[in-house]
């Protein structure tokens, strides 16, 4: 038996203040730190934000762009439902997809969170944080994976459509669960072959940790790392292709030689097909896992290893 989704109205607090109060907020705020988008974009935002005050019946997207069909298979399921009253997975991915025809992304590609993104760059954590990653001794081997496994997780905690006044401690008391050496043991099983698949999350701190982890996995550990990506901007933070690459290019263009040579490893694998990118507009839809097209599902099926990270991806699988 199928579990009932999780609705946007009364019946749970927080999809319900989710989509009236904290996403208007962020809405809001893309304005606000976008000061230069015309007058027509920044109308478009506000109405966006109203529709979700205001309760309205959730309206088609625009048919034009990539994905649309996709959308509107899942939109007739639920045609004439409000904001306040449809599943909450499907309001908030699909808010997001309705930002980018605000916006008009399509056509710009212009990163409407990039405002935010570049704040976190800017923070000493991010570069602390990476650094750290970047010194655990290489060997033994199974103690560097344990090790980058852990940074991994930690960096997963910094979500930018959460995190505002929010600071985390960082002990071993807030795992659920600890399964790192079964992990590791299956990694070194592979005999330096096979593919860690890892379905992304956000930019940032994560991301940064993110490629400390795969630098590991590519020194010999795997053959190849495929990194899932969002294909438009959404939740805030969640990592692009776009996003993966400029960071990268932010590594290569740093002072410090740890983080230039960590740049030049990163590059060189995607030039040789060790490290791929590869977006698809089935990470930004309403869809769970059980519904991912084919061309994913064989992807991932050769996988010896899949790693899932964030909130939204959770959702996705429950």
């Amino acid at each position: 038996m199928m579990l009932q989704p999780i609705r946007t109205d009364s019946s749970n607090d927080f999809g319900h203040r989710t989509m009236k109060v904290r996403i208007p907020a962020i809405l809001r705020e893309v304005s606000a730190l976008n000061p230069d988008y015309s007058s027509s974009v920044h109308g478009a935002i506000d109405a966006l934000a109203r529709q979700l005050e205001d309760n309205a019946i959730v309206p088609m997207c625009d048919t034009a762009p990539p994905a649309a069909d996709d959308w509107a298979d899942a939109y007739a399921r639920r045609a004439g439902e409000t904001w306040g009253g449809t599943d909450w997975f499907f309001a908030e991915t699909f808010i997001y997809r309705h930002l980018m025809d605000a916006i008009n992304w399509w056509t710009t590609r212009r990163d409407p969170f990039a405002p935010k993104k570049r704040e976190e760059e800017a923070s000493p954590a991010l570069w602390g944080t990476l650094e750290q990653a970047l010194s655990v001794d290489p060997e033994p081997i199974e103690a560097r994976l344990l090790d980058l496994l852990a940074f991994d997780l930690w960096g997963n905690r910094v979500d930018l459509s959460y995190m505002i006044g929010t600071t985390f401690s960082q002990t071993d008391d807030d795992w659920a669960a600890d399964e790192r050496e079964a992990v590791v043991s299956h990694l070194l099983a592979q005999e330096g072959a096979g593919s860690v698949h890892l379905i992304t999350d956000n930019y940032g701190t994560e991301l940064a940790t993110d490629l400390a982890l795969i630098d590991g996995l590519l020194d010999g550990v795997v053959e190849r790392v495929v990194m899932h990506v969002k294909a438009h901007p959404t939740y805030v933070s969640d990592a692009t292709q776009e996003d993966v690459i400029d960071f990268i290019a932010l590594l290569s263009e740093d002072r410090r030689p740890v983080f230039k040579a960590l740049a030049d490893r990163l590059n060189a694998a995607r030039i040789d097909g060790r490290l791929i990118i590869q977006p698809d507009f089935f990470w930004n839809s309403s869809r769970f896992l059980f519904e991912m097209p084919p061309s994913i599902r064989q992807t991932l099926s050769s996988a010896a290893l899949i790693i899932v990270k964030g909130d939204a991806n959770y959702r996705r699988i429950t």
